[in-house]
């Protein structure tokens, strides 16, 4: 990290690195309490196991750690005991030991989880996006094709060009080269109102800078990206937007006091499912989705990924980038990995396997073949 850069320019896990080093620092002088709220959200996991070493270190010197995450894997190697919030009242309070992957869940969620993978696509279909060439920023030459009803997610550790694929894809980044289509339709570097009449819909990562509008309530917040289909006689109708808005917060079960509600009102769960109706909303032939349940609870997640499954099935093209390789597992039919700005590998059906394509991602980031 340029130590000289402004924090606000650096990418999301570098900020998390920057601010976890800030609360370290002094801790030789007997510092007794060290706070981590979901620390590992935005990290690649070479660091991830820098920050488990620096805690183990700490604990063995006597310091309390209190650790909030959603990540329950974290949770069974960490602590030695849980406490689990649901709807802003603690549920219970056990030993780590007392409990395994299934129990905890049921804690968290209120009832147990169907595990599911993706099923197969199908035969491919002749592909809706193409993607030819594609350069900018960390990205160099990729192709990539997406046929209807297909979820592809992209994979690679932070800085293997895997976090500028879907900006450069939606015309968010300036691209150097390449050329995107969708269905036919040429989408254009910088011009989102003519991506969005051609059918690209992007639920973008970092949802308190770039997704939602903090000012802004629920209601606005979801219509935000289309309000033409409320004007009456070239007069907005506010009842027409409530009563969408309404619709949109019983179908996506928000948990929200209601359409004119802050959107920083609600929890991290429930703004990322504005967005997603702020995007489905739009009715699109292609989904592009970054990092879509970072940093949010076990129950949202499995709420988004049925939103995904059913996206899929109504025939929506949809691309995935995301640092969780389970995920990416539960999610896509196919997954392409990324390394030093190009596709190195492409896995299909029983090939996607959390360990193949983490393996493959670190080997990839070695220059190994």
């Amino acid at each position: 990290i340029d130590v000289k850069a402004p924090v606000d320019s650096l990418p999301q896990s570098h900020r998390t690195a920057v601010a976890i080093a800030r609360a370290l620092i002094g801790w030789e002088d007997g510092a007794s309490l060290l706070i981590l709220d979901e620390p590992t959200a935005t990290l690649p996991g070479e660091d991830v196991e820098r920050l488990f070493t620096v805690i183990h270190r700490l604990r063995a010197r006597g310091v309390s750690i209190l650790y909030v995450s959603h990540h329950l894997d974290e949770v069974f190697e960490l602590a030695d005991r849980v406490t689990v919030l649901r709807d802003g009242h603690k549920i219970a309070t056990m030993p780590v030991r007392e409990l395994d992957h299934n129990g905890l869940v049921e804690l968290i969620v209120g009832h147990s989880l169907e595990s599911a993978n993706a099923s197969d696509a199908g035969e491919a279909a002749e592909p809706l996006l193409r993607v030819r060439g594609l350069s900018g920023d960390t990205v160099h030459g990729i192709d990539l094709d997406v046929s209807p009803g297909e979820i592809v997610g992209i994979a690679g550790i932070t800085g293997s060009g895997r976090e500028d694929v879907l900006g450069l894809i939606a015309g968010q980044i300036a691209r150097d080269s390449g050329e995107v289509t969708l269905d036919g339709t040429k989408i254009v570097s910088h011009q989102p109102r003519q991506a969005i009449g051609a059918g690209v819909a992007f639920v973008p990562a970092e949802r308190n800078v770039r997704g939602t509008v903090g000012p802004m309530n629920v209601r606005e917040n979801l219509s935000l990206c289309d309000v033409s289909r409320y004007f009456r006689g070239g007069r907005l109708s506010r009842r027409a937007e409530v009563g969408e808005t309404k619709e949109w917060i019983d179908r996506l079960s928000i948990k929200t006091s209601g359409t004119e509600a802050p959107i920083i009102s609600l929890s991290g769960g429930n703004q990322q499912k504005v967005m997603f109706g702020k995007a489905l909303r739009l009715m699109p032939k292609l989904l592009l989705l970054d990092e879509p349940t970072q940093g949010i609870d076990i129950g949202a997640k499995d709420q988004i990924h049925r939103l995904v499954d059913s996206a899929s099935a109504e025939g929506v093209a949809i691309v995935v980038s995301s640092t969780d390789t389970d995920e990416l597992v539960r999610l896509c039919h196919r997954v392409v990995v990324m390394a030093n700005g190009r596709i190195t590998a492409q896995l299909t059906a029983g090939q996607i396997q959390t360990e193949r394509i983490e393996h493959i991602q670190l080997a990839s980031s070695r220059g190994a073949p």
